[in-house]
């Protein structure tokens, strides 16, 4: 009797610390570090659980913001209800904000948008700080089932992946990432990684800041003249919203192994136009 008592108690245990920690439908405020608004109390990286801000518990009035201090969990998916409409603006339901001054470390992978049995978009918002993921990070992942929408909206900032940075990582998973400043570190980078029965919008609109990769990725992202199957001639990356490849300047430097992907400079832009307006005006 007593090994059994033992046996279950132990079972308990290991249950509890599998158990997720979910964000609270009667959370009174959106800071992250009152134990009140989470399930099983503030997430961190010594508690082995997988930490979610959607589901039954998704809040229409408060969703967690990060501020003046380091918060950590193990696992993190963002994600709310079936929302409709565009993700390039935070929604209420299914978000997470970072702001400056403040960091999120997550000790495995983190999910902007994720699937089970129902479509949980997400939405991640940074406004600076530093996010370091120690394994994958992925903007729209899903288990190629359900339609999935992730979105990130970097201001400012740094974020540390050490394994891959992925737009759009599973069939049916649509990825949009609009990046204005701030620095992306990541082991590796790649969009729209599995193909799918339909067809899901990937795209990094990236007017600021810069992405810096692992290894020489310039035929991945930028292909040959003429390649139509690199990312920037497919559309996936653009500037303020244009898809043109000038407007994405991208360089490998053999002496650190890095690839980095930059904007063009605005003052290229518009010498490029002007110089277009005086040949059409020639003609």
């Amino acid at each position: 009797m007593k090994k059994l008592f033992v046996l279950l108690l132990l079972l308990g245990v290991a249950s509890s610390a599998w158990a997720s920690t979910d964000w609270m439908s009667n959370a009174a405020s959106s800071d992250w570090f009152t134990a009140a608004n989470w399930s099983n109390g503030v997430p961190s990286s010594t508690l082995v659980t997988n930490t979610r801000t959607y589901g039954g518990n998704a809040n229409a009035s408060f969703m967690p913001v990060i501020s003046g201090a380091a918060a950590s969990a193990h696992q993190l998916d963002i994600g709310g209800s079936s929302q409709a409409g565009t993700l390039q603006v935070p929604p209420i339901v299914g978000s997470v904000t970072l702001n400056s001054g403040a960091s999120l470390t997550v000790t495995d992978y983190m999910r902007i948008g994720s699937s089970s049995s129902s479509n949980r978009w997400g939405f991640f918002y940074m406004n600076g700080g530093t996010l370091n993921v120690n394994n994958y990070l992925s903007v729209g992942y899903g288990t190629g089932v359900l339609a999935v929408k992730g979105s990130m909206k970097m201001v400012d900032g740094t974020v540390n992946v050490v394994n891959a940075f992925t737009i759009g990582l599973s069939a049916n998973t649509s990825g949009y990432m609009d990046m204005d400043g701030g620095t992306i570190n990541a082991g590796d980078f790649a969009m729209k990684v599995t193909a799918s029965t339909w067809s899901p919008i990937v795209s990094l609109d990236i007017s600021g800041g810069k992405i810096v990769i692992t290894g020489d990725k310039r035929i991945k992202v930028a292909g040959e003249k003429n390649d139509l199957y690199d990312w920037i001639d497919a559309g996936w990356i653009k500037t303020n919203g244009t898809a043109w490849e000038d407007y994405a300047n991208v360089s490998y430097d053999a002496g650190t192994n890095k690839t980095t992907i930059i904007p063009e400079p605005a003052t290229l832009c518009l010498l490029g136009l002007g110089a277009l307006s005086l040949i059409r005006r020639k003609r």
